[in-house]
């Protein structure tokens, strides 16, 4: 009996609200929806009215009411409902127009009829990325007030962009949370020196539900000012450029905050030799492994385990460089898969499919999985995982050929396509291994073409460019053509963007797009000449492998050094 009383006690009742009838309808286009939707909320708002006036009666006095009777009642809380909803409609959708064409930005949130609401026209669309402004109590004067003194603050461009979220607006466009919520958010620009460009690029939902805790938004900014000073060397603007939603929802408490600065702190001091000196500054570490998939693994209810495992990652494939680490890190490819759990927990699957892939495709050398090389394994995975969850009979409209290659492993799957593309596009055939960097690890001058080319400058791209080698006509060097191949397996043929990598590496001669395009295809006929001659069978011929092997003397083709 006992037992029975206590799971009595753990039942709740849950009511689900689905179709027209959630209260997200209002967001659909569908008129005949928004109508429905329209009515059924008065209809439900009146008979609260009409419970609560007659929870006030007394039993004898509900007993003498007839049924006629509490029909009119019910009418008559309808009738006041309606007038209300209509009064505080108007009202607010007035206040709305008054207030934001007041501080310029009423055009920037509303819809096409702009320009008839001067005439006077009643209604008011929306832009679809602002309809959350409808639940702004624009109808009350003081929340009025603080919109304007808001925009007139932060500037245009900021409440803009506020404004596009619902979580802002419920912030600071409510009666109840209006004035804690301005001050709190002006508390935000002084942590970023007053530069509100740098405020709008922090600006996001996470950030807003925070400071709209009535509890701790005043503390959560204070965990920002430390965060800023602990792992950005205190330096706002790189906070700014490099924060994102899952880090300000990881420090939106002081336990969480405290769980996620020991799993940092363990990421980033360990360097095996007891020194903690890894990244020097904290902020090299955390700057560059800015990430959504990141700050979720590290602050999810596994966070201890998933930063071992980062940990684990770091020491296999990234020993010497720990900076590419980062750079790891900072893909969200990389930290999703690592959130990949089975039944309930964290596991090293992972960490197993990356020894297999440094051991094929990078030996030797550390881990270099690009941007483009994790999003095409993860696709893999994605299909590995979709193929074990398919029944008998769903396999069975495959083809034998289909089932073969879905029934793969993703990480052998991810080594033969890369392999083989590998070879095709230098024309290498039977390499049982081979790098996928061939001119060796050149990870500053990747980091610093990646930074050239995500913000492009006018005039000389390279001023030492200039005063070096600017002879277009001269001959290539083999280093250069190995460069050139590589550029061309990276970008594909952007000879423009090709051209500017030349600019960058202050190594190699400034080379023009129509020079790399001409000699690119000069080396694929190479290529192919040579692949030719190495399919002859005639060992009476003077370039048959078989004599080739023993002419050291002989000058080195581009494609050998390659």
């Amino acid at each position: 009996e006992e037992e029975e009383e206590e799971e009595e006690d753990d039942k709740r009742r849950v009511l689900f609200i689905l179709g027209g009838d959630h209260p997200s309808a209002h967001l659909r286009r569908k008129p005949e929806q928004v109508e429905r939707f329209d009515r059924l909320s008065l209809l439900e708002a009146a008979a609260m009215d009409l419970s609560m006036e007659v929870a006030k009666m007394t039993t004898e006095a509900f007993d003498s009411r007839k049924d006629c009777l509490l029909g009119d009642m019910f009418s008559t809380c309808l009738e006041k409902r309606d007038k209300e909803y209509e009064e505080t409609r108007k009202a607010r959708f007035e206040g709305l127009m008054e207030t934001l064409d007041s501080v310029g930005i009423l055009k920037d949130c509303v819809a096409a009829n702009h320009d008839s609401l001067v005439e006077g026209s009643d209604n008011v669309y929306l832009k679809d990325t602002h309809k959350c402004l409808r639940h702004a109590q624009f109808e009350d004067k003081e929340v009025c007030t603080i919109v304007k003194t808001f925009v007139n603050t932060f500037g245009e461009k900021v409440a803009v962009k506020c404004f596009k979220s619902g979580t802002f607006v419920c912030g600071l466009c409510q009666k109840e949370t209006s004035e804690a919520f301005l001050e709190r958010f002006k508390r935000v620009l002084a942590v970023f020196e007053g530069n509100k460009d740098l405020l709008a690029k922090a600006c996001c939902d996470s950030l807003f539900a925070a400071l709209a805790d009535e509890d701790d938004g005043g503390a959560f900014i204070s965990r920002i000012e430390k965060i800023i000073d602990d792992y950005f060397d205190g330096n706002c603007n790189l906070f700014a450029t490099r924060c994102c939603e899952s880090l300000l929802a990881a420090i939106n408490s002081k336990a969480k905050t405290d769980e996620l600065r020991e799993r940092i702190d363990l990421l980033i001091a360990d360097d095996d030799d007891g020194d903690n000196d890894l990244y020097g500054d904290k902020n090299t570490s955390l700057a560059a492994s800015a990430g959504n998939s990141f700050y979720s693994g590290l602050s999810g209810v596994e966070g201890d385990k998933y930063a071992k495992f980062l940990l684990e990652i770091r020491k296999r494939f990234y020993k010497e460089n720990p900076d590419g680490f980062a750079s790891a890190c900072s893909r969200n490819y990389m930290c999703a898969l690592l959130s990949y759990k089975k039944d309930g927990k964290l596991t090293v699957e992972l960490i197993s499919d990356l020894a297999e892939i440094q051991k094929e495709l990078f030996a030797g050398s550390d881990l270099g999985m690009t941007q483009a090389l994790w999003q095409n394994f993860s696709e893999k995975k994605r299909e590995e995982k979709k193929w074990t969850t398919l029944t008998d009979a769903e396999k069975e409209k495959f083809t034998d050929a289909e089932k073969e290659k879905r029934s793969m492993k993703a990480v052998h799957a991810f080594i033969q396509q890369e392999r083989l593309l590998l070879e095709k596009e230098r024309g290498m055939r039977g390499e049982a291994r081979v790098p996928l960097q061939p001119l060796g690890p050149r990870d500053a001058l990747f980091q610093r073409i990646r930074q050239e080319l995500a913000a492009p400058k006018k005039g000389v791209i390279n001023p030492n460019a200039a005063k070096r080698r600017t002879t277009y006509w001269s001959k290539w060097s083999v280093t250069e053509i190995a460069w050139l191949l590589f550029l061309v397996k990276k970008f594909g043929k952007d000879w423009p963007k090709i051209a500017t990598c030349f600019g960058i590496a202050d190594c190699f001669n400034a080379r023009t797009a129509k020079a790399c395009k001409l000699t690119y295809s000069k080396q694929l006929k190479e290529m192919e000449q040579e692949k030719e001659n190495e399919d002859g069978d005639d060992e009476s011929k003077e370039n048959h492998p078989a004599k080739r092997r023993i002419i050291n003397c002989k000058r080195w083709s581009v494609t050998e050094i390659a």
